[in-house]
C-alpha cells in the first residue's frame, strides 16, 4: 500500500495535471464541446506522467544465519511515454518508448552485524530509473475516450548512497566500524506491463491514468537488494496528432 505522504503527493499531482488539462478548454471560447470532439484519428501520441509506486528493499546479510528484514519504500516518479501507431482507426496497434525516473529521499537500508545479534539502519538518497521499449494495442469506443495496454522490455538502473554515513561500536570491547559512505548502482534487463485509460479534453490535449508493473531486482552489495514488483499509480497529459 501507498503511505499517506504519498497518497497526498498523487492527490496533488491530480489537482495541478487537471488544472493543466482543462485550462486551454476554459480561457477561450474555441473550445466549445462541438469543437472539443475529435474528427479523426491521431497516430502519434505523446505523454508526460506523474505518479508513486513501492518497492521492498532487503539488507546484505553477513552470515548464512543472519535473518533477513525487508522494509517498504514509496518513490514519487516522473516521466514521459510517446506511441507510434501503424495506421488510422479506433482500433491501433504500434510502438512505445518512455523513460522514467523515481527518488526517495529517505530509503531505510539495513547492515547486519555478524555475531552481534544486532543491525545499522540508515537513511540514504536512491534514484530509480528506466528506458523501455514495447509493443501497444488501444481502442477507442467513443471519439473522446481511448483505452490502451502495451508491454515489453525495460533497462532499469538504480543508485542508492549517503556521502557521509560511518558507524563505530566499541560496545563490547572489541572495536567494529562499518563505512557506508560512497553509493552502489545496480543496471538490470526486466519486463514491464502497463494499462491506461485517457480522455480527450480538447481537440488535442488528453487526461488519463495509466498503472505499470515492472518485474525484477537491484543488487546494490553492500547495501541490499531493491524488489521491483509493485504497480505504479501515474497520471498522464498527453497531445496526439
Amino acid at each position: 500500500m501507498i503511505n499517506k505522504k504519498h497518497r497526498v503527493n498523487f492527490f496533488v499531482y491530480v489537482g495541478i495535471l487537471a488544472a493543466a488539462a482543462f485550462w486551454p478548454a476554459t480561457v477561450s471560447a474555441q473550445y466549445s464541446y462541438l469543437t472539443s470532439r475529435m474528427n479523426h484519428s491521431p497516430t502519434r501520441y505523446v505523454q508526460a506522467t506523474v505518479g508513486v509506486f513501492d518497492t521492498y528493499s532487503r539488507g546484505r546479510e553477513t552470515e548464512a544465519s543472519t535473518p533477513m528484514t525487508e522494509w517498504e519504500q514509496s518513490f514519487d516518479t516522473f516521466g514521459f511515454v510517446g506511441q507510434l501507431a501503424s495506421e488510422h482507426g479506433d482500433f491501433q496497434y504500434g510502438w512505445e518508448m518512455g523513460a522514467q525516473v523515481g527518488h526517495n529521499s529517505n530509503s531505510g537500508y539495513g547492515l547486519f552485524l555478524a555475531g552481534r545479534n544486532s543491525q545499522v539502519r540508515v537513511s540514504s538518497e536512491q534514484w530509480l530509473g528506466d528506458f523501455s521499449l514495447g509493443g501497444f494495442v488501444s481502442l477507442r469506443p467513443v471519439d473522446w475516450v481511448r483505452v490502451y495496454a502495451s508491454t515489453g522490455p525495460a533497462l532499469y538502473w538504480g543508485r542508492v548512497g549517503n556521502p557521509d554515513y560511518y558507524y563505530d561500536d566499541v560496545s563490547d570491547g572489541n572495536r567494529l566500524s562499518v563505512d557506508l559512505s560512497g553509493a552502489e548502482w545496480d543496471l538490470i534487463l526486466a519486463p514491464y506491463a502497463r494499462f491506461g485509460l485517457e480522455f480527450t479534453v480538447n481537440r488535442k490535449i488528453n487526461l488519463g491514468i495509466n498503472v505499470r508493473r515492472l518485474k525484477g531486482e537491484l543488487d546494490f552489495d553492500r547495501w541490499g537488494r531493491t524488489e521491483l514488483n509493485e504497480p505504479a499509480y501515474m497520471l498522464t497529459i498527453g497531445y496526439h496528432y
